[in-house]
């Protein structure tokens, strides 16, 4: 199914049973590698943030679809923390509702769940698979209830879509501030990145002005403006 890795026994056990942290054991699981934030409180409404490469929100499209109710695990990026009143989602649970819209909510066991008519789901799909198809940079979409909504309940939560950026071009500000610093190797840097909220990324390849992978992952969650500072340690 469109690169979806299975984890677990190969044959589902009768029974699901959850660990005290949500974990699910006993089931086959799928994995997506995609990070879905949940911000509890974000300006008192809950609010889910879900981020993922072109490749990701095509398999998430598909699985909508599908609709089989059963696990998928999900894989958040390591460098990543959150912060307060924000926890990262460990699995996603979709499965059909006939006659129902689309409700998007989080379980007591850190659970993302989509539930609804096929019909409706299939509508979200489509909003799911076009997004990943767009050929913006930092591209987002949020996906809203709003009065007489034609395919979603008064009680989803809001969710905004964001890509990965498999590479980010620095503006011309940056360029004397890496020219006084040296290279790591023939026509590239390695350094640290920092941004404004506090974060620090280590491992940073900076290729002519570009921005093209960190810590060898070609996956860049963050724009130019939330950097600080950039500081060439060459790894160390």
């Amino acid at each position: 199914m469109l690169g979806a890795k299975e984890t677990g026994p190969a044959t589902p056990a009768p029974e699901t049973t959850k660990s005290d942290e949500g974990a699910r054991t006993g089931q086959k699981e799928l994995l997506i590698e995609m990070q879905i934030r949940y911000a509890a409180q974000s300006q008192n409404l809950p609010h889910i943030v879900v981020t993922g490469t072109r490749e990701d929100f095509a398999e998430l499209a598909a699985l909508i679809e599908l609709a089989d109710g059963k696990i998928i695990a999900v894989k958040p990026r390591p460098a990543d923390s959150a912060g307060p009143h924000v926890q990262f989602l460990r699995h996603i649970i979709i499965r059909p509702a006939p006659g129902r819209a689309v409700c998007i909510s989080v379980s007591n066991e850190n659970e993302l769940l989509i539930e609804g008519d096929k019909s409706k789901l299939a509508i979200l799909a489509t909003n799911v698979r076009v997004f990943g198809g767009e050929e913006k940079e930092a591209h987002r979409q949020h996906i809203d209830y709003f009065p007489h909504h034609f395919y979603l309940a008064p009680e989803s939560v809001a969710v905004e879509l964001e890509f990965y950026r498999d590479s980010l071009v620095l503006s011309d500000k940056w360029a004397p501030i890496l020219e006084l610093q040296p290279e790591t190797g023939t026509g590239y840097q390695i350094g640290s990145v920092y941004l404004k909220n506090g974060k620090q990324f280590r491992g940073v390849m900076i290729i002519g002005g570009r921005i093209t992978s960190i810590d060898r992952e070609h996956k860049i969650p963050f724009t130019e403006v939330e950097i600080d500072k950039i500081l060439i340690d060459h790894g160390n």
